[in-house]
């Protein structure tokens, strides 16, 4: 059961890691298709878009370096500290219901 948990874990962030990266693809062609048709109307509507993309590609990226971070940390790590968290949580409603 807790290897099936595993599996399903780190599909869902394989699909998400796999989301983040087919959006960062598609804004930098929305750009160069939008630097095509701005180019010739005004250059600071084209640094306006290039700051507002490399702000989206940034986030984009650092969301996507959390991802992997999270994918290849392994599991039982997560679960142990959960498992202290849930024995301290116990601990202290004992004592105040002692």
């Amino acid at each position: 059961m807790a290897g099936m948990r595993i599996i399903c874990i780190s599909t869902v962030r394989l699909w998400l890691l796999l989301l983040l990266h087919w959006t960062s693809i598609t804004v930098g062609r929305i750009v160069h298709t939008v630097d095509g048709v701005t180019l010739w109307t005004d250059s600071r509507s084209v640094l306006n878009i290039h700051k507002t993309v490399e702000i989206i590609q940034l986030v984009a990226v650092l969301l996507l370096l959390l991802l992997l971070l999270l994918l290849f940390v392994e599991e039982h790590v997560f679960l142990l500290l959960h498992h202290r968290t849930l024995v301290l949580l116990l601990l202290l409603i004992d004592r105040r219901t002692s």
